[in-house]
Parts: structure tokens; sequence; C-alpha cells
């Protein structure tokens, strides 16, 4: 079995350390547009049975990243930033005919991709579109809280990412891109727009981390779930960084970012979206004395046996390697025949909520606390009205 890794950034390093280690491929190719970078990193890991080399590959030009693809039985994308990268190379995968997972978060690029479907069924391939935290675990938790209930009226997701653990400047880019511009819950039957970084605060207990003010950003949650699993009637996501000015942050330099000006440095005309990305980047590489751990929560709320209840899911960890090596799971259980949908899928729709929990209870990343709550209907009315 071989497998392709695109990127070789701070999210895709564990992925491929995961799928070296782990023996289900003996052919493993890292390609990105920094080969040698690659190759520094392939020469950290320890001894393995695994063929390893590295390619460089732009993967904009589309018949160069199809020709890199055939030959491989799955494709992990963790080329970033995903509004930019996202769909060229899930058509290139079509194109290929090769299966590929994928790690975007990126809400516009996860509906572009979903609109792919029928060109990926027609090519009888499957793409798994977000497997990272979040979106990826939390909506995997989503979908092992569903089928615990007799009925489904809301899921929950919300996510905490510290300035120590921000990773490369492709997530800044997203950052700026994405999560500050539009957000939007799904709410009776219909998306609504809020306001990112603004609206739906509220204070959520986290494993290891206590109580801490999340509120609305722009990811694809409540777009799948919405989509995905039956008789819902409300999905949301929310977040926080740690600490909190780089939410202030992320907002103001997501305006410049997406203002299409250029920036005046030193009289040089630069690239808003570079210059603001790579402020980000510094600013929290600046930030010492920041503890690394973040935390993931999924809540499902709806009825079992008549009695309304939550499930609560949450776990505590690093969201970088979080993300990378849900990812590198993902790609085995497409290699192995564990998901048998062809496709453009969320991870709701196609992952075996068991299997893919058991593979990361192994991998300790975190524990995953479980809890079966009382619901409140009234009190979740209120909860949700606009403001």
């Amino acid at each position: 079995m071989q497998a392709l890794v695109l990127g070789c950034g701070e999210m895709a390093r564990p992925a491929i350390e995961d799928l070296v280690s782990h023996g289900v491929f003996n052919r493993l190719t890292v390609a990105s547009r920094h080969p040698e970078r690659a190759d520094d990193f392939l020469a950290t890991l320890p001894p393995h049975r695994v063929r390893l080399r590295t390619a460089a590959v732009d993967v904009l030009d589309h018949q160069a990243l199809v020709q890199l693809m055939r030959g491989h039985d799955v494709v992990c994308n963790m080329a970033g930033p995903n509004y930019q990268n996202a769909v060229a190379i899930a058509r290139a995968a079509i194109g290929a005919g090769v299966s590929m997972v994928d790690i975007s978060d990126d809400w516009a690029a996860t509906l572009d991709l979903l609109a792919l479907h029928a060109d990926a069924e027609r090519a009888g391939i499957t793409i798994v579109v977000g497997l990272g935290a979040s979106p990826g675990i939390t909506n995997v938790l989503a979908r092992y809280g569903a089928d615990q209930l007799d009925r489904v009226e809301e899921v929950r997701t919300s996510w905490i990412m510290r300035a120590s653990d921000m990773g490369g400047l492709a997530l800044s880019k997203h950052l700026l891109y994405n999560n500050a511009h539009r957000a939007f819950v799904f709410e009776e039957g219909a998306m609504r727009e809020v306001r990112p970084f603004v609206d739906g605060k509220e204070t959520i207990e986290y494993p290891v981390l206590g109580p801490v003010e999340v509120m609305h950003i722009g990811h694809p949650e409540p777009f799948t779930l919405s989509r995905c699993i039956a008789g819902i009637q409300y999905a949301d996501d929310k977040a926080t960084f740690l600490p909190v000015e780089v939410n202030d942050m992320i907002v103001e330099l997501g305006r410049v970012a997406r203002s299409g000006r250029p920036v005046m440095v030193d009289g040089q005309a630069v690239d808003p979206m570079s210059f603001a990305a790579n402020y980000l980047h510094q600013a929290c590489a600046r930030m010492t004395g920041v503890p690394q751990t973040g935390a993931l929560r999924t809540e499902v709320r709806g009825e079992r046996d008549g009695r309304p209840v939550r499930l609560v899911y949450a776990a505590a960890g690093r969201i970088t390697i979080g993300t990378g090596i849900p990812a590198s799971i993902g790609a085995m259980m497409l290699v192995i025949g564990k998901v048998g949908k062809r496709g453009v899928w969320p991870p709701e729709a196609c992952i075996e909520p068991e299997w893919f929990l058991s593979a990361i209870e192994q991998r300790k990343l975190g524990e995953i606390d479980e809890q079966v709550l009382d619901w409140d209907r009234e009190e979740s009315r209120a909860e949700t009205m606009p403001a």
C-alpha cells in the first residue's frame, strides 16, 4: 500500500509519523513546495519498515498533481490554506482516480468540495472532507452521540486553541480569511448568519482547562451536521483562542487580510494577507509561558426512552496533533475498506465512530470524557434566541 501526503507543516508531521508507525503502508511519499524540508523531517524519524521519498509539487499545477497522485492508494491532504488549495487538490484526486482525506475547516471550501460529490462518485473514489480535530473528531463524536439517541434535536461543537500551538502560516491565513469573516448557525431548518467572535458567547466547562468562554466562529460544522444528522433543529460551532487577546488580533488582522489593499512596509507594497498572517504568526510565537493544551467538545441533545438528554463528549490535548492524526487514521480506514461510500462526505456521514474512536484512544491523544445529563428544553430555547 502506498500513501501520498501533501504538505509537511506542523499539522502534517504528526500525520506522517502516524502513517509510518502503524503498519498499513509500506511506501509513503511526502510532497511539498519545499521537499528539502520534508527530507530533513523524515531524517528525524526512528527506524521503520516504510520506504519513504519526497517530491516537489505545486498543488495548484493540476496536471503535475494528477500525475503524482497516480500510483498511490490514498492521498492525505495537509497542504493549506484550505480556501486556496482544497478544491484544486480534490479535483486532482478525482482526475487521478485516487481516494483522499483532507482537514479542510473553511466552510466555503467545504461547500465547494461537497459540490464535487457526483464527480467523485463517477470516478469511483471517496473524499472525506474535514477529518481533523474540529471539524473531524467533533463530527465523529456527533455521529456517535446521535446513534445513542432515539431522536436528535441539537448538536453543539466547540474548541479551544492556544497561541503556543498555532502551527504554521497556512493556519494563520485560514484564521484570517475564514474564521473571523462570516459565521453561521443552523436553526429551525435554515442557516442564520451570526457575528464571529461576538455572538453566542457562553462559558463551557472543559477537561483540564476548566470554564472557558467561547463564541461563534466561521467553521463548517453547522453546514455538514445539519445535512447529515436526521431531525436536527440546531447546530453550531464555537471557539476561542488563548490568551483571549489573540481573538482581537484575528478580527483586526482579518480585516486587513481581506481588504485587497497592499500594506506599505519600509516603502514596499506587501500583499495584505501575507502581511497579516506573518504578523499574527510572529505575535503568537512571541507569547511565552503559554501552555499548549487545547480542548474540544461535542454536545448532542435529544431524546432517549422518552427522556430529554444531553450527551457530552470532551477532551483536552494539542490541537495541531489532534488535527494531523485523525487524517492519518482516515487514510488507513480508506485503504482497508472501512469507508464504504463513494463520493464526497464529511466525517459524520461516512466514518464508523467505534472504529475511529478506538484508534484515537490507542494513540493516547487525550481521554474523551462522556457525560449523560438531563436536558431542559426551555432553557435551550432561551440560549438560542437571537441577540
